[in-house]
């Protein structure tokens, strides 16, 4: 075959190709969209009204109060906490332990024999 001929088939193919991806989604109506008119009414906007307090407070007069010079005194003691003490057994009670003079040394039994496996003869 002839490289032109070769050429057209081709193009011919690409054309014919693309015509059946497109030409379905143009004649379909998926791209069509209708317009929905909802008839609706809408409140009117509320009124909000707020009050805002003065930016300063306002001044209230305290009555003045006297009082008694302090008299001088010296501070109180804080209390002292009771601590809780162990009752002490009696001496007679308590006997002290007896420590050995000498300890004996923990004696070592021998170590077992243990028989060894005999002499491979080659």
């Amino acid at each position: 075959m002839e490289i032109p001929l070769k050429q057209r088939l081709i193009g011919a193919a690409v054309l014919i190709a693309l015509g059946v991806i497109f030409i379905p989604m143009l004649l379909d109506g998926a791209g069509h969209r209708e317009q929905v008119t909802l008839d609706m009414e809408i409140p009117p906007e509320p009124q909000f009204s707020f009050k805002t307090p003065p930016a300063t407070p306002p001044q209230v007069q305290l009555p003045v109060l006297e009082s008694p010079a302090p008299q001088a005194s010296p501070p109180p003691e804080p209390p002292v906490p009771e601590v809780a003490q162990r009752p002490q057994p009696p001496a007679a009670q308590v006997a002290p332990a007896r420590v050995p003079e000498t300890v004996p040394k923990a004696q070592a039994s021998p170590p077992k024999s243990v028989p060894r496996p005999a002499p491979k003869q080659a």
